[in-house]
């Protein structure tokens, strides 16, 4: 998948099931993540990187739930 289709956050907070994270365009903005779909090893000021995955989606579908999460996150 390319490089591009990933976006870098930052664990600011952990708590006993989420994570915060935060990205550093201020539009995005904080995002809770649950701790159970971090990497494992994962502590606070780490930086993770968040895509899309391919589990046998056809390309249009994946456009769709990308175009909806992303506007999911800005509104």
């Amino acid at each position: 998948m390319p490089e591009d289709s990933f976006v870098s956050f930052t664990i600011v907070q952990l708590t006993d099931s989420y994570a915060v994270l935060k990205n550093q365009d201020e539009n995005i903005g904080n995002i809770l993540w649950p701790l159970n779909k971090l990497p494992s090893g994962a502590r606070q000021g780490d930086e993770i990187k968040l895509g899309p995955e391919n589990k046998g989606i056809h390309t249009e579908q994946q456009y769709q739930m990308m175009r909806k999460l992303l506007e999911d996150l800005v509104n």
